[in-house]
């Protein structure tokens, strides 16, 4: 597809070999909640541009959250949040009573649900 979208011959596929394996290393499993390189490195991979943010943290929407400290081990272990901005290190979000928090994106997940 890579070539196709440049108007390449296949026998240029030198070409779109780095582009090719960024994605492959970059793509989120849903799992884990981390790409391969992560998983193998422990760190994010940098684009060319120089971010690496997951793409559900580059728009505004609901997040996962997690909770440091339980009063009762029956409390859920991640609270809903919404994202207000984020960078590489941390994310501003709202937090359910209304509070903003700036927090690690350690402790930060995708929310499935709508």
């Amino acid at each position: 597809l890579a070539l196709a979208d440049k108007g390449l011959d296949a026998n240029q596929w030198e070409v779109v070999l780095p582009d090719a394996l960024h994605s492959i290393r970059s793509l989120l499993s849903t799992a884990t909640n981390q790409t391969p390189h992560e998983r193998f490195l422990g760190f994010g991979r940098r684009t060319a541009s120089g971010t690496i943010l997951p793409t559900w943290l580059m728009e505004k929407g609901k997040a996962l959250l997690r909770r440091h400290v339980r009063p009762s081990k029956y409390d859920p272990l991640v609270d809903e949040v919404e994202i207000v901005e984020a960078n590489p290190c941390y994310a501003r979000v709202c937090l359910p009573n209304g509070k903003q928090k700036t927090v690690s994106l350690r402790d930060f997940g995708p929310c499935t649900s709508k």
